[in-house]
């Protein structure tokens, strides 16, 4: 009997292409030494930054420790759940989440993007989730704006025929989506590179200079960069800074 073999990589690696997996781990030689703006994290949100702020004329620097999508990006389910996850956050949430569900939707049609966009619905059957039931649950979200309606045993069965448990009600919301977040996120770097947007892959950042509570200067694997802008994310770069 052959040893299993497990591998510790996002399944959506596995819908790339040898020539895109190559282009994950692509680092730009030059390294912008005075940038308007250096994101730090080459994410899906760093990378969705440079993207726009390049669109606006900006020249950016991104720097990844790793390679790009390596992280939370690529561990998540690449879900546009706003009606499912808006509830739950504060009210400011449902404009910003069903604006960048519709920004996606344009995108997914641009020049230069393509990254399988799906407007496939979401189904929670997870009843801690919509708890005393689906239908109170499903009213009180109405009265917010959102758009959702409890299903039933039988309509679960016609909207999921593979679940099985028994499941007695549920929640359906018909408008949400899916994306491959690994390749919307190369979407967003080809096309920002095609800018003039630099993009460094295994570049760690080692160290920053702050006056007047302003960052001054990033200190990088790569080089000393000082931008006149920083977008960082510390939990994810890794630095705690």
């Amino acid at each position: 009997m052959p040893e299993l073999q497990l591998v510790n990589e996002p399944v959506w690696l596995t819908t790339l292409s040898a020539a895109e997996r190559a282009e994950l781990t692509t680092s730009d030689t030059d390294l912008l030494a005075k940038p308007d703006v250096l994101t730090v994290g080459g994410g899906i949100v760093g990378l969705a930054a440079a993207y726009y702020l390049t669109d606006l004329g900006a020249t950016v620097q991104v720097i990844e420790a790793r390679s790009l999508a390596s992280g939370a990006t690529g561990a998540s389910a690449g879900g546009i759940w706003p009606n499912e996850e808006g509830p739950s956050h504060p009210p400011a949430y449902q404009p910003l989440g069903f604006l960048g569900r519709d920004q996606w939707g344009r995108l997914a049609v641009r020049p230069g993007f393509d990254f399988d966009w799906r407007v496939n619905g979401f189904l929670n059957l997870n009843a801690e989730r919509f708890a005393p039931s689906a239908e109170a649950y499903s009213a009180t979200a109405h009265e917010l704006g959102f758009s959702l309606k409890p299903v039933d045993a039988d309509q679960i069965s016609r909207l999921e025929p593979q679940v099985a448990g028994g499941f007695r009600e549920g929640l359906h919301f018909p408008s949400e989506a899916h994306l491959n977040p690994v390749k919307a996120s190369l979407s967003l770097a080809r096309v920002a590179r095609r800018g003039g947007c630099r993009i460094r892959t295994e570049t760690r950042s080692v160290g920053v200079e702050v006056t007047a509570n302003r960052i001054v200067a990033v200190n990088t694997t790569a080089g000393r960069i000082e931008p006149r802008h920083v977008a960082w994310s510390p939990l994810r770069d890794g630095t705690g800074l």
